[in-house]
């Protein structure tokens, strides 16, 4: 798209597959997906002057005057994950489902790689725009660029329907994850891995509309060491499917994210806000 005003063209990309494999049994499962976005913008830091928007009715916004006029944005987005299920149970005794297993638990190997670059650059930083260059007055090229790299392995115990008593009634789960994560600014690289150990108690099925979950998870090393979350839910059915009362309870600990502590960059930017019609 070539955008309403000047320098405002825009070229997007996106693209996604997913695909999925359950073997005849129903022991294994396995989930896939992959993920593109790119996204290529000029950026022209709204329109000069506020009193030309308001007076230019009937005008090509094409000839209204900007603020920037060689500033670019680049957008990059790269994803893909892997779900592995390994179901334990005993075998259907129906053979018109194949003698297919009914899950009393399974086991799932999750892992997922994921980066993220946005890149900014002008070649003209000294127009006037921004308040303040900090190390290079000839050419803004400004990045911020994240990794992550992520497995985890968890096991969960599920409805196995024989609905004999509590045992049956009763469901838990263990997570254990591998985060590895790398972030580069201008002039800021850093590598770190979190370990983050995760558990859950809940009931697998009810005979009085009643749901309860207990969860949480606790980060046991890394960037974001002793961040917790804990989650208390209660769920009664009142009417039916869609009437319910719920009752939910939550606390929790988390450092901000890396990139809201810590920014390196060329230029302090001055805020635009613009409505375009």
């Amino acid at each position: 798209s070539e955008g309403f005003y000047e320098k405002q063209n825009t070229n997007d990309n996106f693209i996604s597959i997913s695909s999925n494999y359950r073997s005849k049994n129903n022991r294994y499962n396995f989930l896939f997906g992959f993920i593109y976005n790119y996204v290529q913008n000029s950026e022209n830091g709204g329109i000069s002057n506020d009193s030309i928007f308001e007076n230019s009715s009937g005008l090509n916004k094409q000839l209204l005057n900007v603020n920037l006029l060689y500033a670019k944005r680049k957008i990059l987005n790269r994803g893909v994950f892997f779900y592995q299920y390994l179901n334990f149970g005993k075998s259907a005794i129906d053979t018109a489902t194949n003698a297919s297993i009914i899950p009393s638990s399974f086991l799932v190997l999750s892992t997922s790689y994921d980066d993220n670059l946005l890149k900014y650059e002008d070649s003209e930083p000294l127009s006037g725009f921004y308040s303040n260059i900090y190390n290079d007055s000839l050419l803004t090229h400004d990045s911020t660029y994240n990794l992550k790299f992520e497995n985890e392995l968890s096991w969960r115990r599920t409805d196995n329907k024989k609905h004999g008593g509590f045992i049956d009634m009763l469901g838990a789960g263990i997570s254990a994850k591998d985060q590895f994560v790398k972030i580069k600014q201008r002039e800021l690289h850093t590598v770190f891995n979190n370990i983050i150990l995760g558990a859950e108690l809940f009931n697998t099925y009810t005979n009085n509309r009643s749901w309860v979950v207990l969860s949480g998870q606790y980060d046991l090393s890394g960037y974001n060491k002793n961040d917790y979350t804990f989650n208390g839910v209660y769920k009664k059915g009142i009417l039916d499917s869609l009437t319910f009362l719920s009752i939910n309870v939550c606390s929790g600990q988390q450092a901000p994210d890396f990139i809201y502590s810590r920014y390196s960059s060329n230029k302090k930017k001055i805020l635009v806000f613009g409505i375009g019609i």
